[in-house]
């Protein structure tokens, strides 16, 4: 997957370093270093090498960074293009975001498309456009309004969880217990999609019309429409099935 490079035509030497502490604002612009102490303000985009946030921070425009490190709540109003992305606290990015490395903890709304390659989550995901990924991890809730198309996507469930379409080489999707989301959610777990489609194929607790496979396991607390598969299929005493094909 390419990633679009956040880089530039000025050197680092060139950016200068930018330090914010308490109530602060900015006009933004190409940067070196950044990095702010307590609620800051950008008004414009912002192009820089390194991110570093304790606090709130909001930004009026674009996101171009090489690494971002964020403890707190992060809004960018334009669209994010960065090649590190680590947060634990919330973020919103009202249009779209393309990362090489992403790892979160907490809640992440995306207005538009995600582009990752490596996503490791824990806490709650909303993208209203399409996920593109290598790897994609989340531990908690997704709500995908379009298409996740992975290589591997590994969900552990913990709240209500929507997404159209999941397309991937393995798919595997379980519960798990003993975690805060379950009990925000009044102790419900679940995955509902309209197709997924896939090699390998392993299902909890997913409602879906269509799932269809290479070898597919359809465990306890499925409720499948059809089943397509070509090599082999399990289902669980515990799940439903409308209709097993194989082809």
């Amino acid at each position: 997957m390419e990633i679009l490079n956040s880089g530039s035509s000025k050197s680092g030497a060139e950016r200068p370093d930018l330090r914010l502490i308490g109530d602060s604002e900015s006009a933004g612009g190409v940067m070196g270093e950044v990095k702010l102490t307590g609620d800051g303000i950008i008004h414009g985009s912002l192009d820089c090498l390194k991110l570093s946030c304790t606090g709130d921070i909001i930004i009026h425009g674009d996101l171009i960074a090489d690494s971002v490190r964020m403890m707190g709540e992060m809004q960018i109003e334009g669209t994010a293009r960065v090649q590190s992305l680590k947060i634990t606290g919330d973020t919103e990015i009202h249009r779209s975001l393309s990362a090489e490395q992403m790892a979160v903890i907490g809640e992440c709304s995306i207005g538009g498309d995600l582009q990752v390659e490596d996503l490791k989550m824990t806490g709650q995901l909303q993208v209203k456009g399409n996920c593109q990924a290598e790897q994609f991890a989340v531990r908690g809730a997704v709500n995908m309004n379009e298409m996740l198309n992975s290589d591997v996507v590994e969900i552990k469930l913990h709240g209500m969880s929507r997404i159209r379409e999941i397309g991937g080489r393995s798919i595997r999707v379980e519960r798990k217990q003993g975690f805060p989301l379950v009990i925000l959610n009044g102790g419900k777990s679940w995955l509902s999609a309209d197709q997924i489609e896939g090699d390998e194929i392993s299902l909890e607790y997913t409602e879906a019309q269509v799932v269809r496979g290479s070898n597919v396991v359809i465990g306890s607390g499925c409720r499948i429409g059809l089943v397509e598969y070509t090599g082999e299929c399990i289902c669980s005493p515990k799940a439903e099935v409308g209709e097993l094909r194989k082809i």
